[in-house]
């Protein structure tokens, strides 16, 4: 068997599947921030906290939209579905994450399948957060976060970050 076939490291692997270069992707406003800079560094030397600290940055900048959808959508979305009440802007600062991303869904803010794509990341970021003997986080797992969070196609009418 060829040698050729072995990738020698995480980060040679992560290369591989140009992770990095959708970072390049990213929204402008968005690039300015350090959170995005230190997705870039920790990519190198630990995908999986790379992974974490991008879903944040996606979950945060799906705060602001909510926001700017308006607290009265937000709230009529929380009445009709179930969902804890949300009356100022600080409710969507306190919200979880998964509620919060349940509450865009129900706003129109993300697609059904915008929508479980990124519970779905929602779920690896969780494995990744409390990685053990049991979980351990492949490379396939911080790309399918990366796609889902950067990519355009998938998020077209409102990209995440």
């Amino acid at each position: 068997m060829s040698n050729d076939l072995i990738v020698s490291s995480n980060e040679e692997l992560v290369q591989a599947t140009g992770a990095p270069a959708l970072l390049d992707k990213i929204r402008p406003h968005w690039q300015a921030k350090s959170l995005i800079d230190r997705v870039r560094r920790l990519l190198e030397v630990d995908p999986s906290s790379a992974c974490q600290r991008l879903l944040n940055a996606a979950i945060h900048d799906l705060r602001e939209k909510v926001v700017v959808a308006g607290i009265d959508i937000a709230a009529e979305a929380t009445n009709q579905h179930k969902l804890p009440p949300v009356s100022k802007a600080e409710d969507i600062e306190n919200y979880s994450t998964a509620r919060l991303i349940d509450l865009a869904y129900r706003m129109g803010l993300l697609t059904r399948p915008e929508w479980r794509r990124v519970c779905r990341c929602y779920e690896i970021r969780r494995d990744l957060e409390h990685e053990d003997d049991e979980y351990e986080a492949g490379v396939e797992d911080c790309v399918y976060i990366f796609k889902t969070c950067i990519e355009g196609e998938r998020f077209g009418r409102i990209p995440m970050i």
